[in-house]
């Protein structure tokens, strides 16, 4: 695929952010509830993450990555986490129960 850098120019509406922040004041201090809470009272937010090599084979549903064991496991977070993929969050709900 080819990446189309005159897309813009073609868009009949175009949005933008008029203010931005950390939803929980600053960066890795929010959860789930306050992450739905913006989204519930504010509308769509941006969340980003650093994907692993199964994400490329991500067709669609809840992408879970398997390498991402402190979340699940609930032991400590590493202070900083390398991201370099971004997503708009509209909502949130279950996949196959």
């Amino acid at each position: 695929m080819k990446c189309d850098k005159d897309i813009a120019s073609r868009i009949e509406t175009a949005y933008g952010v008029k203010d931005y922040r950390y939803v929980g004041g600053a960066y890795g201090l929010t959860n789930e509830v306050e992450i739905m809470n913006e989204i519930y009272n504010n509308g769509p937010v941006v969340i980003n993450f650093e994907p692993t090599f199964d994400f490329m084979y991500y067709s669609g549903g809840i992408y879970h990555s398997k390498e991402a064991d402190w979340v699940h496991d609930h032991s400590t977070r590493p202070e900083w986490e390398k991201v370099d993929h971004s997503v708009l969050c509209y909502g949130w709900g279950e996949s196959d129960g």
